[in-house]
């Protein structure tokens, strides 16, 4: 006989695995030959092969019958396991849920972090231009520059092929119908267009802002002024120079996505302001950013760098050089990648409060480690209930079903409990996203989750849970010999796993790190809400005013304010606390000009210090008695005084002089404040009397009767300025915008703290049960040899107990140090007291025994009788 073909002998040979192969695979063969014989070898193979191919349609429709049935056979077991222990599925999957919602909104909020600024297609090209200054009180980076810089940089510097200037202004708007508005906006140079993807729908972004009083509004900006978008070729009025100007409106863009570190509803032309008004290298007051040829890495071009402040700035900076030292010590000039503005801010000058790429680490990791937390809790879970199937997989092995089979059920019955939970994770998260956008001021979308890889990586975390939990079941009770099962043959256990060891300690360290921090950050945050500041925040209102007509008519509302009975004081400023951005400057000592340094200059009127309620340590107040406090006088703070050198006694009647001019008498000394966020210390603070000057209104009213002042306060603000726009906020409330991010620290990691405590509770209780399961009769055999329901719960428990006190000896160090790392972030911190350690132990031994107390006391507390029979 001759062998066939051999690729059809081998597609006969498995299409026909179910039924006889080899008796099949026999005739075929013997037809085969006997067709050789008589008609020869080309149509015996033609005959074989089509006999192959006829096989395969009857394999498949054969395959896919028996795996429908299968799978609806195994759907009817998975339902009927999940009904029959109903309570056990539900904290299985719902445990699981949980981890799976919180590290996805993690993952989205991360990725919405890490989007910033990222949809400009030049975004990789983009840098803005920063300083670095080194020396004594004024070290750190500052992120803004001066106006003739821009061309500067362009023609001195190959590499950079544009640059754009944002110059922050705050004007007064009159609309049409004679309301004035304040408004933040930017001065830019009409390049904004060619290095940014800002959308301009109306307009040419080669001339939008090309000439002087132009400028371009977003759609809310229009809607806002105009209740249209067609408003191309219309003027908006801007008050400049003390006088109402018409701005053409030259371009209508979207609003600024939210994922932009640079926001704004309007831009005005720079060339507004003539060149050559700018003529000093140091003013430096608006942002700078280049276009570069390539992607480049920033450091590239430091020696290029040097030359330019060699030949701009070196003999405009020379009071920074001291004897030994050269200008590349002291100021340095770089680039700053776009991209990394949101994440990294400086913490000087920043219009809005960036991100934190700390956070973005410190929440990935617990997000991952609740996943990992979650993961571990449904493989737990599902070993200890697939170990009592072991008598129903023996009996259907006994019935004839293979182990690829049974596996193949376990995967299935794993897969369906996987993708309940990644469904109710879902609903979880359609729940909770608004919830979490609302509290922490986000603005993250669960639409986000199809976007993008975000579906696959929700698919391949759902995938991987539900594989790796079937792994036990599949691989291990598949191996069990049926006879031995049905007669009775207990299971070897390994009672001492190292595995669920490990895993409880992990689940439970991560828990008590978070537990003591979240208490730390808490007490921090206290700590700072109610550290005395230097001044009253309380009960101060702030009216914000942004034109001249406030200014000109300030005293006659000051004065109708007053009259009454609960208003006790009212002043103005161009400063006021809690500011992003402050005024600064060098403060030179008359006496000895090598003695200066830099100052925060707080502009106001003769009663701002008192409605602040600063105390004066040393010297008066500005008084109006005094006609020369108008000009040539100042104020300073004890820390501006320690850099004279000098005690507050002595410091009065000194001068000091502001950029080498104007000599200023110090007439007070004043006790330091904190006006700005307590994460950074006290700097020199100098007070100037500019009763003209203007920006905003402080009004202290009387507590408890808030609402009755701000309707006085209202009714007189509308009678004293005829159509300005009447805003309020509270000091302390703006006061707390300081410390908005780690605010929102604390917030989302008292969520997150609690979720991974209910995760590993949920774990807790399933080792629990299955501890009690396993030794159910072993139970009943103590008992009934006089055994007390107290020493059976306490043989039960000891070991969770053990393995909690190993997570308290391990989180202890590592929280303390990481926690230690964080306050280092603030100028003034409390310190980590034993107690926060004491209490996060107790806490935690408190939920143990209360989440495995209900098991454990039920197994405990089970008759004997019904322990004995138990199989």
């Amino acid at each position: 006989m001759e062998t066939p073909p051999l690729i059809a002998r081998w597609i006969l040979s498995v299409t026909n695995r179910k039924r006889n192969r080899e008796i099949v695979l026999g005739d075929f063969e013997e037809f085969y030959n006997e067709m050789l014989a008589s008609q020869g070898r080309f149509y015996a193979h033609i005959w074989f092969y089509t006999q192959a191919l006829k096989s395969i349609p009857r394999f498949v429709s054969a395959n896919i019958y028996w795996g429908i049935v299968m799978f609806n056979n195994y759907l009817k077991i998975t339902f009927r396991n999940l009904v029959k222990h109903k309570g056990f599925s539900a904290i299985n999957i719902f445990g699981l849920a949980v981890g799976i919602a919180a590290c996805m909104i993690i993952s989205l909020w991360v990725q919405n972090e890490l989007s910033y600024d990222r949809f400009h297609d030049k975004a990789d090209r983009i840098f803005r231009v920063e300083r670095e200054i080194t020396r004594d009180e004024i070290d750190g980076r500052w992120p803004i520059t001066g106006a003739k810089y821009k061309q500067a940089l362009i023609n001195d510097i190959p590499e950079i092929t544009d640059a754009a200037r944002f110059w922050p202004r705050a004007f007064s708007i009159k609309d049409k119908a004679g309301n004035l508005h304040r408004q933040e906006l930017f001065a830019a140079d009409n390049s904004v267009f060619n290095i940014f993807d800002f959308t301009l729908l109306r307009g040419s972004k080669a001339t939008a802002l090309i000439r002087p009083k132009t400028l371009v509004l977003t759609e809310t900006a229009a809607v806002k002024y105009f209740g249209t978008f067609d408003v191309m070729g219309m003027t908006l009025a801007l008050e400049l120079d003390g006088k109402y100007v018409d701005f053409e409106i030259t371009g209508v863009m979207q609003d600024v996505p939210k994922n932009s570190h640079i926001n704004f509803d309007m831009l005005i032309s720079f060339s507004t302001y003539p060149e050559d008004e700018f003529t000093s290298w140091r003013s430096n007051y608006l942002y700078t950013y280049v276009l570069t040829d390539k992607v480049i890495s920033p450091g590239t071009l430091d020696n290029k760098f040097k030359r330019f402040i060699d030949q701009h700035l070196e003999p405009q900076y020379g009071d920074l050089i001291v004897q030994g030292r050269s200008i590349h010590d002291v100021l340095k000039l770089y680039l700053f990648p776009f991209t990394d503005i949101h994440l990294h801010p400086s913490e000087n000058w920043e219009r809005e409060a960036g991100g934190s790429i700390q956070s973005v680490i410190l929440f990935s990791s617990i997000g991952l480690l609740l996943l990992v937390i979650a993961g571990i809790n449904f493989i737990n879970l599902s070993t200890a209930k697939a170990r009592r199937r072991a008598k129903e997989v023996s009996l259907r092995k006994t019935l004839g079903a293979n182990k690829g089979q049974l596996k193949l059920q376990f995967f299935q019955e794993s897969m369906i409990l996987t993708f309940i939970a990644a469904a109710i994770s879902i609903i979880i998260m359609l729940l909770f996203i608004p919830l979490f956008n609302s509290t922490f001021a986000e603005n993250i979308s669960i639409l986000s989750l199809v976007q993008d890889n975000n579906f696959l990586v929700f698919a391949g975390i759902t995938l991987s849970v539900g594989f790796i939990a079937a792994l036990y079941p599949a691989v291990y009770l598949s191996k069990f010999e049926p006879a031995g099962i049905m007669k009775g043959v207990p299971i070897v256990v390994n009672k001492k796993s190292g595995f669920r060891r490990n895993m409880v300690v992990f689940q439970f360290t991560i828990s008590i790190c978070l537990l003591i921090g979240m208490s730390i950050v808490y007490q921090q945050m206290d700590f700072i809400r109610t550290k005395s500041i230097g001044f009253e925040k309380e009960n101060v209102i702030i009216l914000p005013a942004r034109s001249s007509n406030v200014s000109k008519n300030f005293e006659s509302f000051k004065s109708a304010l007053l009259t009454n009975s609960n208003i006790f004081s009212v002043t103005g400023s161009a400063d006021l606390p809690g500011d992003e951005i402050y005024s600064n400057g060098n403060l030179y000592s008359l006496e000895n000009s090598e003695t200066h340094f830099s100052s925060i200059f707080m502009n106001c009127d003769y009663d701002f210090i008192s409605t602040y309620k600063i105390s004066i340590v040393a010297g008066r107040n500005f008084e109006r008695d005094f006609s020369t406090d108008t000009a040539g006088t100042i104020i300073l703070n004890e820390t501006a005084v320690s850099k004279l050198g000098i005690s507050p006694e002595k410091a009065l009647g000194k001068a000091v002089f502001r950029n080498e001019s104007n000599p200023l008498k110090i007439i007070g000394v004043v006790k330091d404040c904190n006006f700005q966020s307590l994460v950074y210390g006290i700097e020199p603070m100098a007070f100037f009397l500019e009763p003209d000057y203007i920006t905003a209104v402080s009004v202290r009213v009387a507590p408890g009767n808030i609402t009755a002042a701000l309707k006085v306060i209202r009714d007189n603000w509308e009678k004293a300025f005829t159509g300005e726009q009447f805003d309020y906020s509270f000091l302390d409330l703006r006061l707390e915008q300081l410390y908005k991010s780690e605010q929102k620290t604390q917030n989302i990691l008292i969520v997150f703290t609690f979720m991974s405590i209910l995760i590993a509770c949920l774990g807790l209780f399933g080792l629990a049960a299955y501890t009690a399961e396993e030794r159910t009769k072993e139970i009943g055999i103590r008992k009934t040899l006089g055994a007390s329901v107290v020493s059976i719960f306490r043989d039960l428990t000891k070991d969770y107990f053990k393995w909690i006190y190993i997570s308290i000896l391990i989180s202890w160090p590592v929280s303390y140090y990481l926690m230690n790392k964080w306050l280092e972030n603030f100028a003034y911190r409390i310190e980590i007291h034993p107690s926060v350690f004491i209490a996060s132990a107790f806490v935690t031994l408190l939920i143990t025994l209360v989440t495995i107390s209900y098991q454990t006391l039920k197994s405990a507390l089970v008759n004997p009788v019904d322990t004995l029979k138990h199989e």
